[in-house]
């Protein structure tokens, strides 16, 4: 039950995500820093299994992680046997870039997860994106696929093929149909505090009786020179975005290599 969207420009990246929990989970820790095999990295805190769902390290790798509800695989193992999937996130978010994350998967025992789906963004240069690649990961329970993102990627646990194309025409009517007047910054941020024809389970800012939309984050990577001490910030919504003002900010600066 999450929502991400993103935007790429020759000297940035920005990812915006909404995160869906029930109602009675506990509250996750804020982004901090906190170093991973030598290398800085910002994440939130998931208390009931030490994961996370998002980070973004000092190389601009960030990572996105949404549960695969709607996968018609399931795992064979007892869900009780099953390793957090936010744990594995945790265990790639040290990696420089997007290589490195899918050698990992693919050397990973993936039948331990239960599915989901895992965006991740760098800024590693190639000529068709020469401000950096995204990539797709998607766990089945069988397989793992690899594909380019949508510009809208959703998950829901209720009615995923209803839910799903409300979200990206709402997309569309925000961001590309949206005022022209508006930045596609303030487009995003928009999007992800919108509604479907009230507060309700169609709406990126998901209210359901027994679930929510309990966290939005704006993560922003800057290819700059190095005399920018913090080119990668991350913004943190600690409750749903429609009612919830900005509650921490955090920064990185990125590593030297990347401008060498």
């Amino acid at each position: 039950m999450c929502t991400l969207s993103w935007l790429r420009t020759d000297t940035e990246y920005q990812v915006f995500f909404n995160r869906d929990e029930q109602r009675n989970r506990q509250q996750a820790v804020p982004p901090q820093p906190i170093t991973l095999n030598s290398t800085r990295v910002l994440m939130p805190t998931d208390p009931n299994g030490g994961g996370s769902w998002i980070s973004v390290n000092e190389h601009g790798l960030s990572l996105y992680l949404l549960n695969y509800y709607h996968s018609a695989a399931h795992p064979t193992r007892n869900t009780t046997e099953l390793i957090s999937r936010g744990l594995l996130l945790r265990s790639l978010a040290h990696h420089r870039n997007i290589n490195a994350v899918q050698a990992s998967l693919i050397s990973e025992q993936l039948t331990d997860y239960a599915p989901f789906t895992l965006a991740a963004f760098d800024l590693t240069n190639s000529s068709a994106s020469p401000s950096g690649n995204q990539q797709v990961f998607q766990w089945s329970g069988q397989d793992l696929n690899m594909f380019a993102p949508a510009t809208l990627i959703t998950s829901s646990s209720v009615k995923f093929d209803e839910v799903s194309p409300m979200r990206q025409q709402k997309f569309i009517d925000v961001i590309s149909a949206g005022p022209q007047t508006e930045g596609l910054t303030s487009r995003h941020l928009k999007l992800h505090a919108s509604h479907q024809d009230g507060k309700n389970y169609q709406s990126v800012c998901m209210h359901r009786s027994d679930a929510k939309t309990v966290s939005f984050s704006h993560i922003a990577v800057r290819k700059v020179p190095q005399d920018d001490n913090n080119p990668i910030t991350f913004n943190y919504h600690d409750g749903s975005p429609c009612e919830t003002p900005l509650t921490h900010t955090a920064s990185l600066a990125q590593h030297d290599t990347l401008f060498g």
